[in-house]
């Protein structure tokens, strides 16, 4: 399995991950090269930040770790997201994340044929 750290310079401890990963599941990465995913989850911090911290103001404490599968489908666009499992113990981040990785259309087109590419995404908020 290959796995990518993605980094955040500006990690407060009221803002997430400077160690959450993004990691190819099943060998099922369909021709997309994780540092190109990686790229792309990058350019969604700020939003999947926005989550969290919009939560972190009604809970000063709030931290943990979420893992999440996505499915990226050959048209470049996110077709499916499960949580696979979550220590923040708060839906509405959950929720709020899972819109927002739901959104995500700019991962580019890969042939047909390829099928569907299947990665895994960690976030961990308030360490």
């Amino acid at each position: 399995m290959f796995v990518l750290a993605v980094r955040n310079e500006a990690a407060l401890a009221a803002s997430f991950d400077p160690d959450s990963d993004v990691a190819v599941e099943g060998g099922k990465s369909a021709g997309r090269a994780p540092e190109q995913v990686m790229a792309v989850v990058n350019s969604h911090r700020a939003a999947i930040n926005y989550c969290y911290q919009r939560a972190l103001r009604k809970n000063p404490n709030l931290k943990g770790k979420i893992s999440l599968r996505f499915v990226i489908s050959p048209s470049g666009s996110v077709k499916d997201v499960k949580i696979l499992s979550s220590t923040l113990n708060d839906p509405s981040v959950e929720r709020c994340i899972i819109s927002k990785i739901r959104s995500w259309r700019d991962f580019g087109p890969v042939a047909a044929a390829k099928g569907d590419a299947v990665f895994r995404q960690d976030y961990v908020f308030g360490y």
